[in-house]
């Protein structure tokens, strides 16, 4: 699993490159927790995980994946950059831009512990 720079590390370590995005201002806001909505592969084992195709996610990068030829690009944001990516071939090879620890601690306050 490879979180936010860590995702960086995954791709390029299978042989991926990164770039950096051009316009950084609207993805490089850390004091933010939701920022951009991500938009995510239904056949995706990602899409497994939180049976979601749509989620609010934090946004704290300023580069984005351009090759990757041994992993998918299963879910983006509405600039087009891919968020998640994975291998189909491993049974648990995932690498996220988000920092998704917060997102689902969120998700696990307003869901489970607050009653309704």
């Amino acid at each position: 699993m490879g979180i936010c720079a860590g995702q960086n590390s995954v791709v390029r370590g299978l042989g991926g490159t990164t770039y950096k995005i051009p316009n950084p201002e609207k993805h490089n806001k850390p004091s933010e927790n939701y920022v951009h909505s991500i938009h995510i592969d239904i056949s995706s084992k990602f899409y497994n995980i939180i049976n979601k195709e749509k989620i609010m996610v934090n946004s704290r990068h300023k580069r984005s994946i351009d090759k990757s030829p041994f992993l998918d690009k299963v879910d983006f944001c509405e600039d087009g950059y891919a968020d998640v990516v994975e291998s189909k071939d491993k049974k648990f090879y995932i690498g996220v831009r988000f920092h998704l620890y917060w997102v689902f601690l969120v998700i696990l306050i307003l869901y489970y512990l607050i009653p309704f």
